[in-house]
């Protein structure tokens, strides 16, 4: 089977680095009807892309199953492809992506992946809200892969107040689809008043504005 590795790498740049919860240290992916989903996440950011299948190809009997982020590093993405093979073992043990002529084989991650569609927003409410700005960056950095241009990266963040809220940041002419997940924080003494020593004359900066 033929799958977009852009969207694929793209992807893994949201897989969790913590070695208590192994599940989430690769990419899920689900072989719907009309395409593949891929997944990934930390419990504070969450990436999701897909694409049709490629070349009239038809759904695979394959369960969903977890890539080892240790694989997808050792694959690196070439400017002349985005198109790359994925094989599940029959015995469903292990996975291979086959790219520019080299095969990549290891042992799929043996566990579960959690429910992405119960951290989906339905609907955001367009509440500010706070932001870890690592996190930001890495939505930036995710949008610089896919446009090839790192001046490229600008996301736009649908605010849902307390709840997680929605980012666009896989633009219109991709080769695939796809959005972010993003959990806000809570500032426990936010501003409300520049300090004194600033010597701010009155309402000034609304003025100026």
């Amino acid at each position: 089977m033929q799958i977009n590795l852009k969207a694929l790498k793209t992807v893994a740049m949201f897989v969790s680095t913590d070695e208590t919860r192994y599940y989430l240290k690769g990419v899920n992916i689900e072989a719907q009807p009309n395409g593949f989903v891929m997944t990934a996440t930390n419990g504070h950011y969450l990436a999701i892309c897909r694409h049709d299948y490629l070349d009239a190809e038809t759904a695979p009997d394959w369960g969903p199953f977890i890539i080892p982020i240790s694989l997808l590093e050792r694959v690196k993405l070439g400017r002349h492809s985005d198109i790359a093979s994925i094989e599940l073992a029959a015995d469903g043990l292990s996975v291979s992506i086959n790219y520019m002529g080299v095969t990549y084989t290891e042992h799929r991650v043996d566990g579960t992946f959690p429910d992405a569609r119960r951290v989906i927003p339905a609907s955001v409410n367009g509440e500010a809200a706070q932001f870890n700005p690592s996190y930001v960056a890495l939505f930036g950095k995710a949008k610089a892969l896919i446009t090839g241009k790192k001046a490229e990266n600008a996301i736009c963040i649908c605010h849902n107040g307390g709840s997680p809220a929605l980012v666009d940041f896989v633009p219109e002419g991709a080769t695939f689809q796809g959005f972010g997940v993003l959990m806000p924080f809570r500032w426990s003494n936010p501003m409300k008043q520049p300090p004194a020593w600033a010597n701010v004359i009155g309402s000034s900066v609304a003025k100026a504005a």
